[in-house]
């Protein structure tokens, strides 16, 4: 099991060529099954999208 956080998600995120090489490879090797964001990830990145769109 992976509990992601937001620097990870934020790689995953990221347009190539941007993402860090090493977080590509990883999430390419890991199923996607065990993987998992928590509610504070998830809070954190709703807080970010709201600060965007007032932006």
């Amino acid at each position: 099991m992976y509990v992601l956080d937001t620097n990870v998600l934020s790689e995953l995120r990221a347009a190539k060529p941007r993402a860090d090489p090493a977080v590509i490879r990883w999430a390419q090797r890991v199923p996607l099954t065990p993987i998992y964001l928590s509610t504070l990830i998830m809070l954190e990145v709703e807080a970010r999208f709201q600060a965007i769109k007032r932006d």
